[in-house]
Parts: structure tokens; C-alpha cells; sequence
């Protein structure tokens, strides 16, 4: 009885520290239960024409599914005054990107970059930059200034793609960062 019992527990403990530690991310944090039910590990490409043309014709044009809704609306209600410049748009225009952000941001995704962006936002924040969301700034805290605002090629956190090779297809992985002048990137 008395050998029974301890085998039992030990099958416990075996199993309980093999679903403890199966299911990390490659920072070795738990990703059971920060994502929705059938998440993807990557975000969404951006497929939507009108957005692309208009918003990646200045920037990266970065994955809906990085801010929450309220986000993107109140950019695009804001357009002419768009971070020191006059980005503004047709109403129409304004209104067709308007919905396909507010429709694939995150709170909408089951992509899990959004679901650990919404889940670091606390109640009622809206972040007006993907670079304010906590999430972003705790993966990117390591990063020396020196990389990213002194590299020519970088010039900004904001630019994404300088550093991630993967990001327009809205895959950020760590294995897939290279910095420019510096290389591959690990913690």
C-alpha cells in the first residue's frame, strides 16, 4: 500500500512538472491560459490594400492585432496630428482602414502576441503607440539604446522590420531578430 501510494505520487509530480514546463514560450514563460482557444503563435499578415497603400507607404504597416480597438480608434480619428504630421485621409478611405484595423485588433485576434499585449494592458488603458503597451516594452527593455535610436538603420523602436526579419508576415520571434551592424539578437 505504502509503495502504491508513493508511486502514485511520484506519477503526479512527473506529470504536473511535464504540463509545467511543456508549454513555454522561447523567453521560458508560460503560455497556457494567455491564449485564446486555437491562438496562433504569430499575428496576422497585413492583406488589407487600402491599408497598406496608404498607412505602409510611410511606415511598417504594423499588424492590427497589436493594439486594442480604441487604439486604433482614436488614431484614426486623429490622423492630422498622426505623431507630428498631417497624415489625413478621405473620409472614405479613412473609414474603410478605420474598420479594418478596429475589426482584426487585438482583442479580436487569437493570434498570442495579442493576447499578451491585451493581457499586460491594464483595465481601461489605451495606448496610443504599440511601443507603450507593457508587453512591448518588457520584451524590449534589454535592448541597449545604442542598437536601436543610435543605428542608423533602426533609427526608432518603431521600426519593426529593421530588426525583425519575419515581422511583416507578423511573426516577432526572438530566433528571427537581427539587429543591423549588430546581428543576431539573444538575451
Amino acid at each position: 500500500m505504502k509503495q502504491t501510494v508513493i508511486v502514485l505520487l511520484m506519477s503526479l509530480i512527473v506529470g504536473y512538472s511535464v504540463a509545467l514546463f511543456a508549454d513555454n514560450d522561447e523567453h521560458g514563460e508560460r503560455k497556457q491560459g494567455d491564449r485564446k482557444e486555437g491562438a496562433t503563435k504569430t499575428g496576422l499578415t497585413v492583406t488589407d490594400a487600402t491599408y497598406l497603400k496608404e498607412c505602409g507607404a510611410c511606415h511598417f504597416a504594423y499588424q492590427p492585432d497589436l493594439l486594442p480597438s480604441q487604439s486604433w480608434i482614436n488614431m484614426m480619428n486623429g490622423l492630422d496630428k498622426h505623431f507630428g504630421e498631417n497624415a489625413e485621409l478621405s473620409e472614405e478611405t479613412r473609414k474603410t482602414v478605420l474598420a479594418y484595423l478596429s475589426s482584426h485588433a487585438a482583442e479580436h485576434s487569437t493570434s498570442w502576441y495579442a493576447a499578451k499585449f491585451m493581457k499586460s494592458l491594464k483595465s481601461g488603458v489605451v495606448p496610443a503607440r504599440i511601443s507603450e503597451v507593457p508587453y512591448f516594452v518588457k520584451e524590449h527593455r534589454e535592448v541597449p539604446k545604442k542598437l536601436i535610436a543610435e543605428n542608423p538603420e533602426v533609427k526608432s523602436i518603431s521600426f519593426c522590420n529593421a530588426c525583425h526579419t519575419d515581422a511583416d508576415t507578423g511573426g516577432y520571434r526572438e530566433g528571427k531578430i537581427n539587429i543591423p551592424n549588430h546581428g543576431a539578437w539573444r538575451d
